[in-house]
């Protein structure tokens, strides 16, 4: 078996420089790891596009809380888009819109009554909830990420179980987006066309002898 020829380093300054090295048993201690050249983490925090909270809450459009549930369980978006097609020669078909369509929300939720302070009694949240189901008005649905505006209940399923506890509640809601638009105002050619306003409070009163004959001697235009 042939000879390797390893080269001769010398010790020293030009060389392979003399190393201490400890008695045997001797620990030997971890040198700290240089972080001078480590990316610095990136610790901004997460901007909170609710103007009320972190936490979630079911607001009216005046920002006040109108359920307060001990715990979310699951929330569960969907969002779809139609888009239309028709019929071409040669039996193509193109598609030539895209409609937006409501967003819908089901979300899980839990009362069992006893958080105290800020959270609601099984029976007002009971009530809560049978209001908000018969209400016209529109809800703020505030995630910790994004706040679903113009909402309204249109499902509410609930019930008890005894592996969760004879006295907590478990409701299922379903939200529905209320797709709002502009009044449209018709602007007349002509100043006479417009609808009259009223401004005020109007009091007629019988027309004097001189009014009545100025009316009826006036030529018509």
């Amino acid at each position: 078996m042939p000879t390797i020829p390893y080269p001769d380093v010398p010790y020293g300054v030009q060389g392979v420089p003399q190393v201490p090295i400890a008695p045997a048993g001797t620990p030997q201690p971890v040198s700290p790891v240089n972080t001078s050249t480590l990316a610095v983490p990136n610790t901004t925090p997460l901007k909170i596009t609710s103007p009320y909270s972190d936490n979630w809450q079911i607001v009216d459009s005046n920002g006040q809380k109108v359920l307060a549930p001990d715990s979310v369980v699951s929330f569960e978006y969907r969002n779809d888009r139609n888009i239309p097609t028709y019929p071409v020669e040669q039996g193509g078909f193109a598609s030539y819109n895209k409609i937006a369509l409501p967003y819908h929300i089901r979300m899980i939720v839990t009362c069992g009554g006893s958080r105290g302070v800020g959270f609601q009694t099984r029976q007002n949240f009971l009530r809560a909830l049978s209001i908000m189901l018969n209400t016209t008005d529109l809800f703020q649905i505030v995630t910790p990420d994004v706040v679903y505006g113009n909402a309204n209940l249109v499902h509410v399923d609930y019930g008890r179980t005894a592996r969760s506890g004879a006295t907590l509640i478990k409701a299922e809601l379903f939200f529905e987006e209320v797709i709002t638009s502009a009044v449209s105002e018709i602007v007349p050619r002509e100043p006479s066309g417009k609808t009259s306003v009223k401004n005020g409070q109007v009091s007629p009163v019988p027309p004097t002898a001189s009014q009545t004959a100025s009316i009826f001697n006036t030529p018509i235009q």
